[in-house]
Parts: structure tokens; sequence; C-alpha cells
């Protein structure tokens, strides 16, 4: 009987180490969320600098280096620049009534980036062209 009540509460190795699995995933799903969240907000950055850049009369070369300065290193930054009219996806270049730039984020899986199981976030951002100078 004495044996009994001195378990009684306490929790043996074996539940401890049933649980460290579960907890391990749940700790990583968090903090994969935590990196798609993080490259949304970076890849969203990037494409709003580098539109801007471009609205301002700035090369696609330029723009293209202004948005990955701002992204941080541990995301891979891809920008696509492409020209509109009248709201439409145009061609590369800045020719339409406004500038779209696309940012995509590859995000490394659990921060250690497995080969085909990395995920991409792509983010856009127009802004008007400025081909009188007004802005």
């Amino acid at each position: 009987m004495r044996g009994a009540d001195r378990e009684r509460g306490s929790i043996t190795a074996i539940e401890v180490l049933g649980v460290i699995p579960i907890a391990a995933i749940v700790v990583g799903a968090i903090f994969q969320l935590y990196l798609l969240g993080q490259a949304g907000v970076e890849a969203e950055s990037a494409a709003r600098l580098a539109a801007r850049e471009l609205s301002k009369g700035a090369s696609e070369s330029v723009a293209r280096q202004a948005g990955r300065g701002q992204a941080n290193a541990r995301f891979d930054v891809r920008i696509d620049v492409g020209a509109t009219d009248a709201g439409e996806p145009g061609g590369v270049g800045t020719a339409g009534d406004s500038v779209a730039v696309t940012a995509s984020a590859t995000v490394p899986f659990l921060g250690i980036g497995v080969d085909g199981l990395d995920l991409t976030i792509e983010r856009s951002a127009v802004m008007p062209a400025d081909h009188a100078g007004l802005y």
C-alpha cells in the first residue's frame, strides 16, 4: 500500500517520453508558422520598396537590388517586375500607367531547408508610374 501512495500523482519516465514527440511537433509547427508570417512581411516590404523605386524612375536592376536589400538574409527573395496599363498586368518594364512588382520569398522547412519541403510566399505591389516627375 505504501508503494501505491508514493506513485500517486507522480509522472513516470514513460509518460514524459510519450509527451516529448508531441511537444516537439507542436513547437516545430509554431516555428514554421512564424517563418511563414515573417516571409510574408519580408516579401511585402521588398515588393513595395522595389515598386516605389520603379515608380520614381529607377532602373529594374536598381529596384530589384533595393527590394532584395530590404529582405532578411534568411529568405531567398526573387523580384519580378512588370508594367501595367489600366490595371492589367503587362510585360517586363515600366511603359504602362503603373508598375507592378511581385516578390517571392522561399521559406526553408523548419529553418533548416529540406529539399522538396521548402515553401514559397508571394506578395505583389502596384504603384503609379511617375512619367511626368510629379511624385
